[in-house]
Parts: C-alpha cells; structure tokens; sequence
C-alpha cells in the first residue's frame, strides 16, 4: 500500500510543481521594476532604432527606404575608421583591464596581514563608487590639451610641448582606454581576488611539496623557471 502511495506521490510530483504558487508571484513581482526597466530603456529603444534604421525619418515621422541607409553607411570611409577605433579601443582596454586587475589581485592576496588587504581593495574599488560625471571632470583636469592640464605641465617641467591627450587622434584613443580602464580596474581586482581567496589552501601546500621535491631531485633548472621559486642555486 505504501508504494502506491510512494509511486503515485512520484507521479504527481512534476504536475504539482509546475503549478503557479504564491511564492513564484511574490519572486516575479519582486523583479517587475527591474523588468519594466529592461523593457522601458533598454529593449524598446533597441528595437526602435532598428525600425527606424529601415527609414526616412527625422525621429518622429518618417517613410520606409529599404536599405539605404545601410549602403551609405557601408560606403563612408568615417564609418569604417570610427568601427577601427571602436575595436581597438575595446580589444586593448579588455586586454590590459584583465592583465593589470589579475597582478593587482595576485599582489593583494600575497599581502601577509589582513588590515592591508581590506585597505588596497577599498583604494582600488574606490572608482567604482564615483560618478561618471565626476571621473569625466577628474580626468578633463588630467588631460587638458593646454599648459594648463596636470599630465602636460608635469611635461612642461621637462620641456616638453603640451599633448593633446583628448585632441590629437595619435593620443586620444590611449587616453579614453585609459580613463575605461580605471573606472573598471576595481571592480575586476575585487572579482580576481575573490577567486584566488577561494583557491583551497591544500593545494598551496600540495605545490609547494611538489616544488620541493622537484628542487631536491634537479628537476627545475634556474633558465626554465618564470615564477618565483624556494629552489636555491649556487
């Protein structure tokens, strides 16, 4: 009697959970103002510069031109040097946004005492806290084209010409990777440092007995070693 009981309870089981309960309205309307937003701001106006892409239009009437608008797009050298820039603009600012949050992550965690770690994380994620209008201001001031500028009087000093650092092409593309990466370097090193905090502390000790043995056997040759090591050589 007990397993009928048990296989029809088996039986009912996917039914009874795919109905609609009271704690899945409370959970959806929990989210509905982060999903009206997403809709609102993010998603309709998608969608409407896509509809218009395929139009006359001057944003508020318009006719429908086919795909005119995307041949003379494709056909304008500026559209092709602005997509140039925009790659390597994001493919350096990835690049050396990964490379410098995972060292300052790597010097973070190898610091012995506590108190230094909370410090350098509250220094470095600092950015990420300040505005975006504060960070255009910090840096305006930073990277004044003119005398005026901090970068360039420091220049001046060394008599060195004022650098266009927002006006010249050769610099301005280094310049804003620059001013991504230090509103994004925080947040990356607090993510890196947190997945080498996680690292399992057996494993540490496991590589350094490996490291040991290796060392005692002339495995490891001092021109073969990148990282540092306890191995001694005379």
């Amino acid at each position: 009697m007990s397993v009928n009981a048990n296989s029809a309870s088996r039986r009912q089981g996917p039914a009874s959970r795919s109905k609609w309960s009271r704690r899945d309205t409370t959970g959806y309307l929990f989210a509905a103002p982060l999903l009206i937003g997403v809709l609102a701001f993010s998603l309709s106006p998608i969608l409407a510069a896509l509809y218009m892409s395929f139009q006359h239009t001057n944003g508020i009437e318009g006719r429908f031109n086919g795909v005119h608008n995307y041949r003379i797009v494709l056909t304008d050298p500026v559209f092709w040097q602005s997509l140039y820039n925009t790659l390597f603009m994001g493919v350096l600012s990835v690049v050396l946004g990964i490379a410098s949050s995972f060292v300052l992550a790597s010097l973070i965690n190898s610091l012995p005492w506590t108190g230094g770690k909370n410090f350098f994380k509250s220094v470095f994620f600092l950015p990420n806290v300040v505005s975006a209008v504060a960070t255009s201001i910090l840096f305006s001031f930073l990277f004044y084209p003119g005398e005026e500028g901090l970068l360039n009087f420091g220049l001046a000093q060394f008599g060195w010409g004022p650098v266009g650092w927002f006006t010249d092409p050769t610099f301005s593309r280094f310049s804003i990777v620059l001013m991504s990466m230090w509103g994004a370097l925080g947040y990356n090193t607090i993510i890196f440092l947190a997945a080498l905090q996680s690292v399992p502390r057996d494993l540490y000790e496991a590589a350094e007995v490996v490291e040991r043995t290796a060392c005692a056997n002339g495995s490891i040759s001092r021109s073969r070693t990148f990282v540092p090591s306890s191995c001694s050589w005379s």
